[in-house]
C-alpha cells in the first residue's frame, strides 16, 4: 500500500504482481511480461479499490497491476475532500506519472468506467485499452469469466 500526496488529497493506490516496482518512481518495465501494459483498476463510485479482490490474483498472475482508492473512497484522505471528474482525470495521470507508467490499459466499473472513458479522451496517448465493466456485472459472480473475457481482449490488440 502507497500514498501519493496530491493536491487536496492523499492518494490510496497499491501495486501487485511479483514484478511490479513496490516504490513510486520506480520505472515499471513492460518486457517483465511480454510487452503487456500495466492495468490500472478503477473502482465504482461508493466502492473502493477492495472490490476488485475477486479477480486480482488471477490478473496479476501475468501482468502488472495497480489498484487506488478514488477521490472520497476507500483509504483516500481526506472523505470530504473537493471533486469532480477533472479532479479524478487528473489523479490518474498524477499516479501513471509518479509510477513512471508511459502506456496503460484501464479497467473500470461504474463510476471508474466513466473515469477511464474521461482518461482516454482527455490523453489517448497515455491509454492502451479502456475495458469498462459497468454493463456486465453478471462477471462478478463469475471472476474467472471476467478474467478470461479480459484476457481475450487483451491478446487482441496489436
Amino acid at each position: 500500500m502507497a500514498t501519493l500526496s496530491l493536491t487536496g488529497i492523499d492518494l490510496h493506490y497499491e501495486h501487485i504482481g511479483e514484478q511490479v516496482g513496490e516504490h513510486i518512481g520506480e520505472h515499471i518495465d513492460k518486457n517483465d511480461t511480454d510487452g503487456a501494459p500495466p492495468i490500472l483498476l478503477l473502482a465504482g463510485m461508493a466502492s473502493d479499490s477492495a472490490s476488485w479482490k475477486p479477480v486480482i490474483t488471477d490478473l496479476a498472475s501475468d501482468t502488472h497491476i495497480i489498484t487506488m482508492d478514488n477521490r472520497c473512497a476507500g483509504q483516500t484522505r481526506p472523505l470530504t475532500a473537493e471533486t469532480s471528474r477533472a479532479l479524478m482525470v487528473q489523479d490518474v495521470l498524477d499516479l501513471l506519472d509518479a509510477c513512471n507508467i508511459e502506456k496503460a490499459t484501464l479497467i473500470g466499473h461504474s463510476l471508474g468506467a466513466l473515469i477511464c472513458w474521461a482518461v482516454a479522451a482527455q490523453a489517448p496517448e497515455r491509454i492502451n485499452a479502456v475495458i469498462e465493466n459497468a454493463a456486465h456485472s453478471i462477471h462478478w459472480e463469475n471472476p474467472k469469466a471476467f478474467v478470461s473475457e479480459i484476457r481475450s481482449f487483451l491478446t487482441s490488440i496489436p
